[in-house]
């Protein structure tokens, strides 16, 4: 085999060896689905505030959204991948700068979400008060130094 077929042929196998490793993500798809997800967590929030200050009352519903919360947290880090900085995005690039730290942030808000869940299985509203209160923190403590 010659130099120049060798080179050929590590070129062919470069066509199919390289995609999947250098496949592009769906940057705006990616983003968009940040949003919603995003979005969903803020919506059970939202829910939690109303249904714990007696603006709306529905059995099992504190529960019901707090687990949500619990299975939405546990995410948050992969709703953020490498290339997803750019766009129309309220991400600031210091969450891949400071990967670590978000990561460690993220942590907390889900650690935050579960004992939010554990006051709200107990029933004592002092406790699901408190929890709230730690949670709103956890995410105020994210979105401050990495949103928009």
């Amino acid at each position: 085999m010659t130099l120049k077929n060798l080179s050929i042929l590590s070129m062919l196998s470069l066509f199919y060896i390289l995609p999947p490793a250098l496949a592009d993500i769906d940057v705006k798809g990616t983003i968009q689905y940040r949003q919603n997800y995003m979005n969903a967590i803020s919506g059970h929030t939202g829910a939690i505030r109303r249904l714990k200050d007696g603006r709306f009352s529905a059995e099992g519903h504190l529960q019901m959204h707090t687990e949500a919360l619990v299975n939405l947290t546990r995410d948050i880090t992969l709703l953020f991948p490498a290339g997803t900085s750019e766009g129309k995005t309220d991400a600031k690039p210091e969450i891949w700068e400071n990967w670590s730290d978000f990561e460690v942030r993220a942590a907390e808000s889900q650690q935050a979400a579960q004992a939010l869940l554990d006051a709200a299985q107990s029933g004592n509203a002092e406790a699901i008060d408190a929890r709230f209160g730690e949670l709103a923190q956890t995410c105020k403590g994210c979105h401050r130094p990495f949103r928009k």
